[in-house]
């Protein structure tokens, strides 16, 4: 993993593909948000089922609940979500150090 610090100890922003602490509270945060999101979507009654497609692997092939959902890989393979591979995490991180929320202790 390529770092650098800067001379007071400091993650050197320019050469490191690492992110800081408060990158990663950031992303904590906007992941927290979207369980809740997902949560309040599906106790609204949202529950349809919408499987997921990485390359060529099924998510449902892991799956615990296959025999509840019914979905069928061959006959239902357009309902499959996919992975958008055009968002970069480096532009992620670079978009949340933009955004620059700090990080906040409930203590």
């Amino acid at each position: 993993v390529p770092i650098a610090l800067t001379a007071k100890g400091a993650i050197n922003q320019r050469s490191s593909k690492v992110a800081d602490e408060n990158i990663i509270y950031q992303l904590i945060e906007h992941n927290k948000k979207n369980f809740i999101a997902t949560a309040s979507h599906i106790m609204d009654g949202h529950t349809a089922v919408a499987p997921l497609k990485y390359k060529q692997l099924l998510t449902c092939q892991f799956c615990n609940y296959k025999s509840v959902c019914h979905v069928d890989g061959l006959i239902d393979s357009k309902r499959y979500r996919t992975v958008d591979e055009s968002i970069k995490p480096l532009d992620l991180i670079q978009q949340l150090r933009n955004e620059g929320g700090e990080r906040h202790d409930s203590n």
